[in-house]
């Protein structure tokens, strides 16, 4: 079971990254599993690990949604192939250092590494087994769409539904991005 709070989290970190990069609101759907547009798809991973929990992200788009979404696009820049692979990198770093703030509160303190980007067509994401995993459709109002998923191990000996438990700690947790940072 993924614990509530956690699914939360999850969710309002992508909305707002994306509201704050696009300015557009995002809209959110549950999915079974993540394919390729057609023309093929660009996908980021980035691994995190915690004494309680490990698991990724995994960030799926195609090149033209990240030409259109890429902040340089909007200020009439061009923006090459490479830039738009190190866009969806950044997209990763930035919405799971804020899953990473997000779980603070609950003693999830989660190490990050670094995206990696594969590029491919015909590819699709699900599940694997021993994993659980948040998977989110996200739509812009302009129509940007992207595949999310957090994928979850929980170690053994440690029971997830804690973190609905717990009565979150706030002495020196940020209390918004860009406030405060964890190494």
């Amino acid at each position: 079971m993924i614990p509530q709070r956690l699914i939360n989290g999850f969710e309002v970190c992508i909305k707002e990254f994306f509201v704050e990069t696009t300015g557009s609101p995002a809209t959110l759907t549950t999915i079974r599993e993540i394919n390729a547009a057609s023309g093929g798809a660009v996908v980021a991973l980035l691994g995190y690990s915690d004494a309680k929990v490990k698991g990724s992200l995994v960030v799926m788009s195609s090149p033209p949604i990240l030409k259109a979404s890429h902040p340089m696009t909007a200020m009439g820049a061009d923006v090459s192939e490479a830039d738009q692979l190190d866009w969806l990198g950044e997209i990763a770093n930035q919405v799971m250092g804020r899953v990473k703030n997000a779980m603070l509160p609950y003693g999830l303190t989660m190490n990050l590494a670094t995206p990696s980007i594969v590029q491919g067509s015909d590819m699709r994401l699900a599940s694997s087994p021993g994993t659980q995993s948040i998977l989110r459709a996200m739509r812009t109002e302009s129509g940007l769409t992207f595949g999310l998923a957090l994928n979850l191990v929980f170690e053994a000996g440690f029971d997830p539904a804690v973190i609905d438990t717990v009565e979150p700690k706030t002495q020196g947790v940020a209390k918004r991005e860009g406030e405060g940072f964890v190494f």
